[in-house]
């Protein structure tokens, strides 16, 4: 039998683990940044969890306290399992995708986790130590940062916002804000004792504000600067012990002051324009949000609120919100948003009042039991100091949504407060300490512990990594392989399944190409349609899906059907010009050009600035012989940007338009970006041919080669080529 110490001591090992799961990248798995790290927090929560429930049913100490935080946590829980339940597609609502690896199962094991925490770390110096090991995670964090910096490991999002292992520098932004705070708290502590201890503290706040700083992340700098403002203010204004410290607050605050009125004072000057970073933060203001896609997304997620105020739509259903409200005018944006980029009307969306009034809960109570219950005797400038931090983590959640670190380390401030509070904890029935029937629960514990990691993990990750194995097979040229691994996935019945699904369809043109066998060609396809018909069985609504499956169906060459899924697909978001320039293709894949011409036309009028949109009718226009309105729009489309338009180039040559060809290829030779191009050369020869005009082709491949002698051979073949179509 496991002593009461050794399953503490094992508990303890895991919660210490988690906070290193940051530097996770699993490359065996489909978005590696995230995957990893999610699955890794499971699995340790799972164990943990278990022996922890062992411990608790042993030793009362163990048992979870009395307090609203706890309460709030678990009405939260309920009404968002309730919500999901009852949502617009429950099984993602609980599974999620690889993409997100949220839904309802990573807020039971975030509900897990708190339990654990704020039960097994119940006194001052595990959460000193706690907190001390996130710090020293985030300062190994932040010298990767430098690394990537200095250019000697990749940016992994590419650009210049440095993202650490986190593969999106939002996600390490408030990863440091977190662990900021954590420093200043223990500053504060030292300030008013061992002053020298709080000055070494001052280097690595230092690291992790310029990391910070070079995530260019403007919600996380604002929500820091935010909880900065807030708790300075609160120490310069009810700091009664510690003089030293109320001089600190005051100076702070005074800086930030200067800071950033400093900034908006050369905001608009060539040195903060010329910089990437703060070019990003200069341009803050109303009119620049006019520009961004939360513009379009806020209102759609309010009006969403009002259909479904109570429940909401299930986590992951903003989706739903999205493509039924979506606005033509974000055809500069993202088309498939599955988040309000708010926190908050994230989870209005997702559960609606019932789970939003607990959720805010949790922050009222937590920081009621941070101010008014001293079990951790906390002095006033730490608590100022984590109500900062409840205030920086509100404002930068107004711009961006959570993830699994950021909720990590939310659930974990939470937990602080919970275990701050009052001493009661709860009881269990007399009967349950006895110890026989202790050992059967803990046996009963032990094998559902074996079973949610099999079903919860295990399977789910076998079938990740069989994803990416039929994904890199297919980039091998592998095909008959890279069915048998999509064959796995599909019979896993994980909910990699919906993932594979897309990702598969995504690439029907690499199976489906002449160059592969037929025997793969007919099982593809059969298997394609199989996982996409049972797609939109199961979620009819889904807009996404309906758009794959016609995809997948137009390039079988089954243009009906295509049209039957693109049809459904804008009944279910009316305004998406996407929807109709697949309908409008699919129609001129039939010859139905008038018809198509005008669903061109509507998807055009929907947002006439649209360049997509423009050319897409223009293309509609030709097809369907209406040369004044060819006219019409050439006056109005971006001609530097249409010449170079190899769609353009494809419908002329459809309709044998030649004369046109020949006048956008001599465009594209009159400008500075085509005027150097070989293949411009080439394509206005092939287009002479066509028209018969050979001696025209061979003149302009011989001046070729007179002024590139290197290409000479090349255009030499041309012209023996020509001169035997010739002489035919």
């Amino acid at each position: 039998m496991i002593s009461n110490q050794s399953l503490r001591n094992m508990i303890l090992v895991g919660l210490f683990a988690i906070p290193f799961l940051a530097f996770f990248v699993s490359k065996s798995m489909l978005f590696p940044f995230i995957s990893g790290k999610n699955f890794g927090f499971r699995i340790i929560t799972e164990i943990i969890f278990v022996l922890w429930a062992i411990l608790a049913i042993k030793d009362a100490e163990y048992m979870p306290k009395k307090s609203w935080v706890l309460y709030s946590f678990m009405l939260f829980i309920g009404f968002l399992g309730l919500a999901n339940l009852f949502g617009e597609n429950p099984n993602k609502a609980f599974w999620s995708n690889f993409e997100r690896m949220e839904g309802f199962i990573t807020s039971i094991h975030l509900f897990l986790y708190f339990l654990v925490l704020s039960s097994v770390a119940f006194v001052k110096k595990t959460w000193d130590q706690l907190l001390g090991t996130w710090i020293g995670v985030s300062v190994v964090m932040c010298i990767f940062g430098l690394v990537q910096l200095a250019g000697l490991a990749v940016i992994n999002q590419g650009g210049a916002r440095v993202d650490g292992t986190f593969g999106n520098a939002i996600y390490l932004a408030v990863f440091l804000m977190f662990t900021f705070f954590f420093t200043a708290f223990f500053m504060v502590r030292f300030l008013g004792g061992k002053k020298s201890l709080a000055w070494f503290l001052v280097p690595i706040g230092v690291l992790q504000f310029v990391i910070l700083y070079y995530t260019a992340t403007r919600g996380a700098l604002l929500g820091l600067l935010g909880g900065l403002f807030t708790a300075t203010v609160i120490i310069a204004i009810g700091e009664k012990q510690n003089k030293f410290i109320k001089k600190m607050a005051i100076g702070s605050l005074a800086f930030l002051f200067l800071i950033v009125g400093g900034f908006w004072a050369i905001k608009d000057t060539g040195f903060v324009k010329e910089s990437p970073v703060l070019a990003r933060f200069s341009e803050i203001s109303l009119s620049e949000i006019k520009t961004q896609g939360r513009y379009f997304i806020w209102p759609m997620a309010i009006k969403g609120i009002g259909e479904r105020p109570l429940l909401g739509w299930g986590q992951e259903g903003f989706s739903y919100i999205f493509n039924t409200n979506y606005n033509p005018l974000m055809y500069a944006h993202e088309q498939w948003f599955d988040r309000a980029h708010n926190t908050l009307l994230d989870w209005l969306v997702a559960g609606g009042l019932l789970t939003f009034i607990p959720y805010m809960a949790l922050f009222v109570f937590s920081l009621f039991y941070l101010w008014k219950h001293d079990n951790f005797n906390f002095s006033f400038a730490e608590k100022a100091v984590l109500t900062g931090l409840v205030a920086g983590y509100f404002f930068q959640s107004i711009f961006v949504f959570d993830n699994l670190f950021s909720s990590i380390l939310l659930v974990s401030v939470l937990a602080l407060a919970h275990a701050n509070s009052q001493k009661e904890r709860m009881t269990l029935p007399g009967s349950l300490k006895i110890p026989s029937v202790q050992n059967a629960i803990s046996l009963v514990l032990i094998c559902i512990l074996v079973t949610t990691l099999y079903f919860w993990n295990v399977k789910p990750i076998q079938a990740g990594r069989n994803l990416i194995k039929g994904m890199s097979a297919v980039q091998q040229g592998n095909m008959d392989s890279s069915l048998d691994y999509f064959e796995k996935v599909f019979s896993s019945g994980t909910f990699a399944v919906s993932e594979a699904r897309e990702q598969f369809i995504s690439i029907a043109g690499r199976y489906l190409s002449q160059d592969v066998p037929e025997d793969i060609r007919v099982r593809y396809a059969s298997l394609a349609r199989q996982e996409a018909e049972r797609h939109v069985k199961k979620y009819p609504n889904d807009a996404r899906g309906r758009v794959f499956y016609g995809n997948l169906l137009r390039s079988m060459g089954l243009n009906d059907q295509a049209l039957e899924q693109y049809g459904k697909a804008l009944e279910l978001s009316p305004n998406k010009q996407t929807f109709l320039f697949e309908i409008g293709s699919s129609l001129i894949n039939k010859g139905e050009y008038q018809m198509a011409y005008e669903v061109l036309e509507q998807a055009y009028e929907l947002a006439p600035d649209f360049y997509q949109a423009q050319v897409i009718y223009l293309f509609g226009a030709l097809y369907a012989g209406d040369n004044a309105k060819v006219v019409e729009l050439l006056g109005t489309i971006n001609n530097d940007e249409l010449i170079f338009d190899e769609r353009l180039v494809s419908v002329l040559a459809d309709l044998e338009r030649f004369e046109d060809l020949v006048a956008l290829f001599e465009a594209r030779l009159l400008t500075e970006r085509g005027a150097g191009v070989l293949q411009n050369f080439i394509s206005l020869s092939s287009v002479y041919v066509e028209m018969g005009q050979y001696q025209k082709a061979i003149d302009l491949l011989r001046g070729v080669a007179d002024k590139n002698p290197e290409v000479r051979t090349q255009m030499e073949g041309y012209i023996e080529e020509i001169n035997m179509i010739r002489g035919r």
